[in-house]
């Protein structure tokens, strides 16, 4: 997603249905909070201190990623030089998500000045649920479930197959991590079949007080069906009636187009950065 474009979303976004200041931050920190607890929940590798996260859950293809950046302007270029020997060590991951939350104001500069590339971006989005509209059935032959042990294999390659183009082993390694966030409240999955058929998938995840929604995929010979839509109403709808204000999610430029018909408005641009040296 580009500068420009997103720039153009926002000049077209409703200034009054959420404060920004705090759905800006809860869009970075609803995340960061389900990526820690599941490397913890796990086992997998992780660090966190007041200044900077991060968490590996490879071989999964997620969570992954160095997160949550505080440093001072002064302490910056020595602080993310530190974190680099960790990524060339091997200790932490050569992904470092950034958005507008991150210290200092300049931190991407920096980033680049050590040779890591922006490699996308994506909108952070969020929805006043009091806007939800009620009465919208999902399409026919369309049925969504909760995802328990049964069927989460299931959906986790789903995900696999639509979001991340895994191929099973790492869908298999995702579904293990995910199987130890759906034993806590406040995780619940959905995986959406088309006439019987595993289709289409999404999560909740309830932190910082909003529900943060993940891994909406549909696979891809079950597109242009209105099952995203489906399947991301559904966690939607559970969140308001939980008596949740907001649900916030991160999305790509295709992807924000079929979440603005849902009432999502965009907030913030985040930047994904990759270390490319060796």
């Amino acid at each position: 997603m580009s500068r420009t474009y997103f720039l153009k979303v926002l000049e077209h976004m409703p200034q009054d249905i959420l404060k920004p200041s705090l759905v800006t931050t809860a869009i970075e920190t609803n995340q960061y909070a389900l990526w820690l607890e599941a490397a913890q929940l796990t086992g997998h590798p992780w660090h966190h201190d007041p200044q900077i996260t991060w968490v590996d859950c490879s071989p999964s293809p997620s969570p992954q990623g160095i997160f949550s950046a505080r440093f001072g302007k002064d302490e910056a270029q020595e602080r993310v030089a530190w974190v680099k020997s960790q990524v060339l060590a091997g200790k932490a991951p050569r992904l470092w998500m950034c958005g507008p939350s991150q210290q200092p104001d300049n931190l991407e500069t920096i980033l680049e000045q050590h040779g890591f590339v922006r490699r996308s971006e994506t909108s952070g989005m969020a929805l006043d649920l009091t806007l939800l509209e009620d009465d919208e059935a999902p399409p026919a032959g369309v049925e969504i479930h909760p995802v328990d042990r049964t069927n989460l294999t299931a959906w986790a390659r789903v995900v696999g197959e639509g979001l991340f183009r895994c191929d099973e082993e790492r869908a298999d390694a995702f579904a293990a991590v995910i199987g130890a966030l759906l034993d806590r409240q406040r995780v619940t999955a959905y995986l959406a079949y088309w006439q019987g058929e595993p289709a289409s998938a999404s999560m909740v995840y309830f932190a910082e007080g909003v529900a943060g929604i993940y891994y909406v995929a549909t696979r891809p010979d079950f597109r242009s069906h209105g099952l995203g839509r489906a399947v991301t109403r559904a966690p939607l709808l559970q969140a308001r009636k939980s008596g949740t204000p907001a649900a916030i999610l991160h999305a790509t430029e295709s992807g924000a187009r079929v979440y603005r018909k849902l009432g999502f408005q965009a907030y913030s641009l985040l930047g994904r950065y990759w270390l490319v040296e060796d």
